[in-house]
């Protein structure tokens, strides 16, 4: 009959074991975070100006049909993405930009464009 020591080890052996092999069975194949960040930073200038009249960049491995996939968050999930109950940074960034609107109100609570490209023109009579 096999000592307590013996049954201890070879259960420790094969708890070793498993820990090892259930990272090889994790769904995400994909590139982890350290490959998108890096991709996200390898850019070169893009070939028009952006809105503010500067020169935008875009990663050097993608062609002018692209699109770009923005990563935004951080190492936690968010407690939250009801903006009546957020209290933390995490979870206010992420609502900022899931909430975001046409328009918003700057420092000064002056209408700006948010989302869209330009404010409305006003007719004279101010209706519409």
């Amino acid at each position: 009959m096999p000592s307590h020591q013996s049954r201890v080890a070879k259960f420790t052996l094969l708890l070793l074991g498993l820990l090892l092999l259930l990272p090889a069975c994790s769904p995400f194949a994909g590139p982890g975070p350290a490959a998108l960040l890096e991709a996200a930073q390898s850019t070169t200038p893009a070939a028009s100006p952006t809105q503010n009249g500067t020169q935008g960049s875009v990663p050097a491995n993608l062609k002018a049909a692209d699109q770009v996939f923005t990563l935004i968050g951080s190492v936690d999930d968010p407690p939250t993405l009801d903006p009546a109950l957020a209290s933390d940074t995490t979870s206010a960034e992420l609502i900022r930009h899931l909430f975001s609107g046409l328009v918003r109100l700057d420092d000064t609570l002056t209408v700006v464009p948010d989302l869209a490209a330009t404010l409305p023109d006003l007719s004279a009579d101010g209706r519409t």
